[in-house]
């Protein structure tokens, strides 16, 4: 065979070697691409591009306590890990944001926010946070994922009969509706559960305490069991709970014949109280109490 057959037949044969070569690297390549596209308030699932600047979200089963709204610009999705908080606590959750058109957005804002029967119609705003400030371009059926973290006041109300929790989220729209989404929570406080546990103890058995509007001061009345009206002779006890920095004052107003007769202030530091065990919470109280009785 001659050598310029025999060249042509080798070049040939390294050409489809290379062009194999070359389809084989494309379809690894598109097998090994990672997934950056997610659907529509699916806070993971693929479907349309993620936005700049968004981070990796939540799978749906760390974050399941989820309320989205929206409007024809688009959807704000609230997602939670937990829906009960406590005072001192910190909310932790995401905020996915997803565009049904182009849009110039502003910013995306989120707020912890208390309602209370007689406060503000809107609620008061405990903690906001800018979690993207603007103004960018977000392109139709984008998703942007973005974590949020709000505080929780030390001498937050309980959600209750009065008041109720909310964590609420807007995404500014510029030139159009913007768009609002409200996760509803339950909170605690855990010092007022404390006090009401070692209240207990003491055989005092209240039913309610009232968080007057934004917290910091709780009212409470109560009946005493029989055997301690026939010893003390009293009728009614009335309580005020208040926040005092880094103490909680508790006064105690002991009621005969329908005037205030005896009362007395028990101050406790805040992390003694968290701390010490219930009974002797309860013990430090009936020394108290007792020696308020006891008064001339």
């Amino acid at each position: 065979m001659p050598s310029a057959l025999r060249t042509g037949a080798s070049l040939r044969a390294m050409m489809d070697q290379h062009k194999q070569q070359q389809v084989a690297a494309a379809q690894a390549s598109m097998v090994a691409q990672p997934q950056t596209t997610h659907a529509a308030g699916s806070m993971g699932a693929v479907g349309v591009t993620l936005g700049v600047g968004g981070k990796q979200a939540p799978k749906p089963t760390e974050f399941p306590y989820r309320r989205q709204g929206s409007n024809e610009n688009g959807a704000l999705l609230i997602a939670l890990p937990r829906d009960t908080f406590q005072n001192g606590d910190e909310v932790d959750g995401f905020v996915e944001f997803t565009a049904m058109d182009d849009e110039s957005v502003a910013s995306i804002v989120v707020e912890l926010v208390e309602f209370h029967k007689k406060g503000e119609k809107n609620g008061h705003v405990w903690d906001r946070m800018l979690v993207r400030q603007g103004p960018w371009k977000a392109k139709k059926h984008e998703v942007l994922p973005l974590p949020f973290e709000l505080r929780v006041p030390p001498g937050t109300s309980m959600s209750g009969r009065d008041v109720h929790w909310s964590v609420r989220g807007y995404v500014d729209i510029d030139w159009a509706f913007d768009i609002e989404a409200d996760s509803p929570i339950q909170m605690r406080n855990v010092d007022i559960e404390r006090l009401r546990d070692a209240l207990g103890g003491l055989d005092f058995r209240i039913n309610e305490l009232e968080p007057e509007p934004l917290g910091q001061r709780f009212l409470g009345k109560f009946q005493p069991p029989a055997q301690l009206r026939d010893r003390w002779g009293m009728s009614d006890v009335n309580l005020v709970l208040e926040y005092l920095g880094t103490n909680l004052q508790m006064e105690i107003e002991v009621e005969k014949i329908g005037k205030f007769d005896r009362d007395v202030k028990i101050t406790f530091d805040l992390e003694q109280l968290r701390n010490a065990p219930v009974a002797q919470v309860s013990e430090y109280m009936r020394q108290q109490i007792e020696a308020m009785m006891r008064r001339g």
